[in-house]
């Protein structure tokens, strides 16, 4: 019986040991504007998020320089690395960071106007890089990327430069375009892609991200659609795994719309969310080569504080979304709102008070809790805005602490419906340049700041030898 019984407490010591959460909000500083990007979890437990970092010597500019920083499971900073291109003045920035299945991570973002991709050790040393245009004497940048299934990676942004039918020079070719990237695992092209929406009027478009289906990739982004007033659409562009086109739609209403986030939900369907006018959205698309069909509930998020920057979407451990979203209110404060994935309801909306806390970028953790990065105003010394991370439990709470309790937020919903057009874009020849990266790499301590901080217990080492 005795035995029975130390059993049924190692069991119970076990399961509450995991049912424990580590929950903080820390600020952490490394230049006059710190703005996060990218966000992971390595599979050391430990978190990186990658960023644009503005930054002065002696009230000298240094220019913009890319960060990426690693914080343990506790928020203990455990290492920031800038990357420049120049000894005095830099240009980089890192707008992405995903895990590679080879080991290290793998960046894009841009160098000297040029899209920029590094693949970089656990420790942020560059093992390769590149910097790539479309044609010589363009320019380009790099919004997300993604390692393919055949070991490769996909960057997607925009570029600008590039003459979309051999006409010449015209002034067009001065706006940014919707461009992609395909490279194998050495960093080598496989193929770029630049998308017109239309060759009729100057004005800028992009690529925001990308997902890989079963006979493909899912291009969104964001399109002017009407000369002179910025208005815009959502755009989605499929090709087929050799980047070969497939179809085009657009989407909105009388608002400007755009995707910012996918992600893969079964087989070819996908899962969009981005903003209107009113607020977010989330959007269900089958998307199979043959062409897309729109499925399940879809819905806008609006209230009070109107949702404007989306910053993700996730599929959450237990099948729900989870979507990170920022508010205009005063002050602007980071939201996370979890809802049911098949009716859009409202499980639960937290905001997580701060002085400013803008473009909000998370994960869930893979201790079922979610960690939220944004641009916070400045308490960790040396700027003006910090990163403010914050790490929630499984239902977006934190522990005790003035600047920690989270509100609830009031999100009202709404069904989603925009009309659906059909487009056909221009996609010229390319001449695929690829120049050496020149960027180099230091390491930096950032300036720390704990608002609050409830670290969970570890479990004991279970016992060797047992009680008869």
């Amino acid at each position: 019986m005795r035995k029975f019984y130390l059993s049924l407490v190692t069991m119970a010591l076990f399961i509450s040991a995991i049912a424990q959460q580590s929950t903080f909000r820390i600020q952490y500083n490394l230049g006059e504007f710190d703005i996060p990007s990218g966000m992971i979890q390595a599979p050391s437990g430990n978190y990186l998020f990658s960023a644009a970092v503005t930054r002065n010597f002696s009230g000298l500019p240094l220019g913009v320089q890319g960060g990426l920083t690693e914080v343990d499971q506790n928020g203990n900073h455990v290492r920031s690395t800038l990357y420049k291109n120049g000894t005095f003045t830099s240009d980089v920035q890192l707008a992405d960071v995903k895990n590679a299945t080879a080991g290290g991570y793998v960046v894009t973002g841009d160098a000297g106007s040029q899209l920029f991709i590094a693949k970089l050790t656990t420790t942020g040393t560059i093992t390769w890089q590149h910097r790539y245009l479309p044609v010589s004497g363009a320019s380009a940048y790099g919004n997300k990327i993604i390692q393919t299934s055949d070991g490769g990676f996909l960057a997607v942004g925009a570029a600008a430069g590039v003459d979309p039918d051999g006409a010449g020079a015209i002034a067009r070719q001065d706006s940014f375009k919707m461009y992609a990237v395909k490279l194998d695992a050495a960093g080598n092209t496989s193929w770029m892609k630049v998308f017109f929406y239309t060759t009729a009027f100057d004005d800028d478009d992009y690529l925001a991200d990308v997902v890989e289906v079963s006979d493909g990739y899912v291009f969104v982004g964001s399109a002017t659609i009407v000369a002179g007033n910025g208005q815009s659409d959502a755009t989605v562009i499929k090709t087929d795994l050799t980047g070969a086109y497939q179809w085009a739609r657009r989407f909105g209403n009388s608002n400007s719309e755009d995707v910012q986030t996918i992600i893969r939900d079964a087989g070819n369907n996908i899962v969009m969310a981005g903003i209107d006018n009113l607020g977010g959205y989330v959007y269900n698309w089958s998307a199979p080569n043959s062409g897309p069909s729109v499925i399940g509930t879809n819905t806008r998020y609006y209230g009070t504080g109107l949702p404007v920057q989306l910053g993700g979407l996730i599929k959450t451990f237990d099948n729900q979304f989870a979507i990170f979203t920022s508010a205009i209110s005063f002050p602007p404060t980071s939201i996370l709102i979890k809802a049911n994935r098949n009716t859009g309801a409202v499980i639960f909306s937290k905001s997580y008070s701060s002085f400013i806390s803008l473009f909000p970028a998370g994960i869930q953790a893979a201790d079922s809790g979610f960690l939220i990065n944004s641009l916070s105003a400045d308490t960790a010394g040396g700027g003006f805005y910090d990163f403010g991370v914050t790490k929630t439990d499984v239902n977006g709470n934190q522990g005790s602490g003035s600047s920690c309790t989270p509100n609830n937020q009031t999100i009202l919903t709404q069904n989603y419906s925009p009309t659906i057009n059909s487009f056909t874009p221009t996609i010229p020849a390319l001449v695929n340049v690829t120049n050496s990266g020149n960027v180099t790499s230091s390491t930096l301590t950032a300036g720390v700041v704990i608002n609050c901080r409830t670290i969970a217990c570890v479990a004991p080492p279970t016992p060797t030898a047992s009680a008869t």
